[in-house]
């Protein structure tokens, strides 16, 4: 009786191990959206600046231009979000030819200070938007 012991015990042993693996393929795939890319945010909880809040509305103008962003998803078709010098994120308009453009997204869905080419990204060369 031993031996058929030693059977039910590996049999059960196979069956939890089994089941263990498809919880854990269910749980890794139910966070999936975890792994997209995110802006991290690196502001303190303990810091509370009243003049922050007073010089960045998040109020837009009706054409979507001069509105404060946090990645280009927020801003109008043909606009892009641009990290401005100071740090601000703004929705600003794609690059047309012969202008500043950035080649390339940051992580966090914005550009450092000039859009992209309304051509296209390929289009930047040297910094300008070149036909």
């Amino acid at each position: 009786w031993y031996r058929s012991l030693n059977l039910i015990m590996a049999s059960l042993l196979l069956v939890v191990t089994g089941a263990l693996c498809v919880l854990l393929a269910q749980e890794a795939k139910a966070n999936d959206d975890e792994m997209m890319q995110k802006p991290i945010d690196f502001s303190s909880p303990f810091q509370v600046d009243k003049f922050y809040n007073r010089t960045r509305p998040h109020s837009s103008s009706p054409d979507g231009r001069r509105r404060y962003c946090r990645s280009g998803t927020e801003c109008a078709e043909g606009y892009c979000c641009v990290k401005r010098p100071r740090g601000w994120k703004i929705c600003r308009p794609l690059a047309g030819r012969y202008r500043r453009c950035s080649y390339g997204q940051v992580k966090g869905g914005f550009y450092e200070h000039h859009c992209p080419c309304a051509i296209g990204e390929e289009a930047c060369e040297h910094g300008y938007c070149l036909p």
